[in-house]
């Protein structure tokens, strides 16, 4: 399927602001957090938690406050050391559609060792169509 040019922009848009505004925001060191994207249409809660067989893994939601459903939601994990500088990053999925003023759950594992994490929303689409 070939982006239009609008969903095109959208995305690069989106990934543009997220990055600015991940650059621009101080890193937390509380293990749940709260981000927002851009539009403020899409937000996540998150947490380091331990997944299957004691490995580590974002865990959380994203919840859609718009009446359309996004897809293809694709996250961006930055892993940062003490000094809260980026050391590695994981891209990670959510599975299936977000529902419009919905939430959809996410677990994404990553590597251990890092001191911290920035989860942002790197790129989605609005789903159109009738049941959109």
């Amino acid at each position: 399927m070939r982006d239009t040019p609008l969903v095109g922009r959208r995305r690069i848009l989106a990934f543009l602001a997220c990055a600015a505004s991940a650059a621009a925001m101080p890193a937390a060191h509380a293990t749940a957090q709260t981000g927002h994207n851009p539009s403020q249409s899409l937000r996540l809660e998150w947490t380091v938690g331990k997944g299957r067989r004691g490995r580590p893994e974002i865990n959380g939601y994203v919840l859609n406050d718009y009446g359309r459903s996004a897809t293809g939601v694709q996250l961006l994990i930055e892993h940062l050391d003490a000094a809260d500088k980026a050391t590695g990053r994981t891209i990670g999925y959510v599975a299936g559609s977000v529902p419009g003023y919905g939430r959809a759950y996410f677990a994404i594992p990553i590597p251990p060792g890092a001191a911290n994490h920035r989860v942002s929303i790197l790129s989605f689409d609005w789903e159109t169509g009738a049941g959109a």
